[in-house]
């Protein structure tokens, strides 16, 4: 098997300029929501001629490995394969491997098996939604050397107990963490009532910017706490000894999405981030900036949206998102790089490409 850009590069060159493109897309609201959507534009990337040779599709989502590969097994009659991923906002890169090359292990793992018992009701439905996920979870390898340069600036204690110090001055009814099967070695997510996602990012920026300037290096008085309680699922934060820690800066990037009366408030690594991580995807498979689009429709979109490439809001784009994009357009030199579709989901992903004349015109 051959992955989905040598086959689109075997095709012959749409009508369009033959310079590859790159779609990098936000998968819940944006890619996936309406299966009629994911469909079309499923219909549109796999059409013969309707994308430059060496054409490239991303997923970058907040959404775990695991996640992912159950979403895309459920959704494989749907959803488009993509050349790369993007996962827990911008802190895991995964390059994908040909099927002959997969690994062959057949060992059932937990993550699979847990998502098997919640997904499906009969047993042979279980069975061969197992065998999906895990076949999917086989052609994916971590980017080690993406992984390893998060490292810098950044201490999972020091975060997490910076995030304790904020969910306590919150206080648990306001905030809480998220379960940690949502973390990752540089991430950490809450979830923080709209009213109080200000002062919870304030006080997890003081807390991080007061240890890198204490000399001891110890974490600072009052962190260890356990974050009971029903809103915070039973989750405890890992620093509740009083070890030393090496002393070193740390400084968080956060970022903030959602409605509802709730936000996520993902707390990553400076260097991770969706921009940041499209640039280095976008680097590996040599696209210009020029040629790179980036899709969304909320607040953990807008550093991607707001880079030098192309941008589409979808026209189910969260408030918080249109805010940012009509404030954008007023100064934006380029009144060509952003684009507000007035389709929904991935409906305004096609819009958005036709629009920026990426498409090949039937």
């Amino acid at each position: 098997a051959t992955s989905p850009s040598a086959r689109r590069a075997a095709r012959v060159a749409p009508r369009a300029s033959a310079d590859p493109i790159m779609i990098v897309s936000d998968l819940d609201g944006t890619m996936v929501g309406d299966d009629a959507a994911t469909a079309a534009f499923t219909a549109a990337w796999t059409e013969e001629g309707a994308f430059p040779p060496g054409s490239a599709l991303v997923y970058s989502t907040g959404r775990s490995l695991e996640s992912f590969a159950a979403l895309i097994a459920e959704k494989k009659d749907v959803m488009a394969v993509p050349d790369a991923l993007i996962c827990a906002v911008g802190t895991k890169v995964y390059k994908r491997v040909d099927d002959s090359n997969a690994a062959k292990d057949k060992t059932e793992s937990l993550v699979a098996a847990t998502l098997k018992k919640l997904l499906f009701k009969d047993a042979k439905e279980k069975e061969k939604a197992d065998a999906a996920i895990e076949r999917e979870l086989r052609l994916w390898i971590e980017d080690i050397d993406w992984t390893a340069r998060l490292d810098a600036d950044w201490d999972a204690d020091v975060i997490r107990a910076a995030a304790a110090s904020a969910i306590k001055i919150a206080g648990d009814e306001n905030a809480h963490m998220r379960p940690e099967e949502e973390f990752t070695e540089h991430k950490i997510t809450l979830g923080v009532r709209d009213e109080h996602v200000e002062s919870v990012m304030f006080e997890i920026e003081r807390f991080c910017e007061a240890f890198s300037e204490d000399t001891s290096g110890e974490v600072p008085h009052g962190s260890e706490m356990s974050v009971g309680g029903s809103n915070a699922a039973g989750a405890t934060i890992a620093n509740e000894t009083k070890r030393p820690l090496k002393k070193k800066r740390v400084i968080p990037k956060l970022v903030a999405s959602g409605t509802g009366g709730w936000q996520y408030v993902d707390v990553v690594s400076r260097r991770a981030g969706k921009l940041e991580s499209l640039e280095y995807v976008r680097n590996a498979f040599n696209v210009p900036t020029s040629r790179t689009v980036a899709c969304g429709d909320s607040g953990n979109d807008i550093l991607m949206l707001g880079g030098k490439n192309k941008a589409v809001v979808v026209g189910n784009a969260q408030p918080a998102l249109l805010r940012w994009a009509e404030e954008t357009l007023l100064t934006e030199t380029d009144q060509n790089r952003l684009f507000l579709a007035s389709e929904k989901e991935a409906l305004g992903v096609l819009e958005g490409l036709r629009k920026f004349g990426l498409m090949a015109e039937k």
